[in-house]
C-alpha cells in the first residue's frame, strides 16, 4: 500500500488507488512534482510542466454604452488582452492588431446589442457587450405661435411650438 503522496511537497489525499491534491499555480510556467512512497519506503516521482496564462479580457472603447448614433454601419473599436485572439462582433470577424480591434458594424434602427467575443487557440474566451441606439430620423419642429407671415412692431416676441423625436423601439 501507499504510505504517502505529496504534490510539490504538500500532502495529497489517497483515494482508491489514486490521489488528489490542490496546487496553487503562479502566472507563467509551473512545474508540478508528485512524490509517492509505499509502505516499504520505495519512492517514485512524476513531473508535469504547465503554464498558467492570464485570463483573456476584451472591452469596447467606442461607441460608449447607451449612446445614440445616427450612422450605420458604425465604427466599433476595442481592446483584447492577447493579440493572438480572434475577435467576432455580432457575427462579423474583426481584425486584431497589437491588442486593438476596429470594425464597421451595421446597426438596425432603434436599440442594438453589440457583443464582442474573443477566443484564443487554447480555448480561452472572453465577451463584452454594450447597448447603442441607432436614430436616423431627425426631430420634427413645428412653430405654433406666432403664425407664419406674422407682422409685429415689437423687437422681442415669444415663440412657441412643438418638437418630437421618435426613435424606433
Amino acid at each position: 500500500g501507499w504510505a504517502s503522496v505529496a504534490c510539490n511537497g504538500a500532502s495529497a489525499t489517497i483515494v482508491s488507488g489514486g490521489f488528489s491534491c490542490g496546487v496553487t499555480l503562479s502566472l507563467g510556467p509551473n512545474t508540478l512534482t508528485v512524490l509517492a512512497r509505499d509502505m516499504a519506503g520505495n519512492t517514485a516521482t512524476a513531473t508535469l510542466n504547465l503554464t498558467l496564462a492570464p485570463p483573456l479580457t476584451i472591452s469596447f472603447t467606442s461607441p460608449a454604452n447607451l449612446s445614440y448614433l445616427n450612422l450605420s454601419p458604425t465604427t466599433v473599436t476595442g481592446t483584447v488582452s492577447d493579440s493572438a485572439a480572434t475577435v467576432v462582433i455580432n457575427g462579423i470577424a474583426t481584425p486584431v492588431a497589437n491588442g486593438a480591434f476596429s470594425a464597421q458594424i451595421p446597426l438596425a434602427e432603434g436599440p442594438n446589442l453589440l457583443t464582442a467575443t474573443g477566443a484564443l487557440p487554447n480555448g480561452a474566451t472572453a465577451t463584452a457587450s454594450l447597448n447603442v441606439t441607432l436614430d436616423t430620423t431627425p426631430p420634427r419642429v413645428t412653430i405654433l405661435n406666432p403664425p407664419d407671415k406674422f407682422e409685429t412692431t415689437e423687437s422681442m416676441i415669444d415663440v412657441s411650438g412643438a418638437i418630437n423625436d421618435i426613435v424606433a423601439g
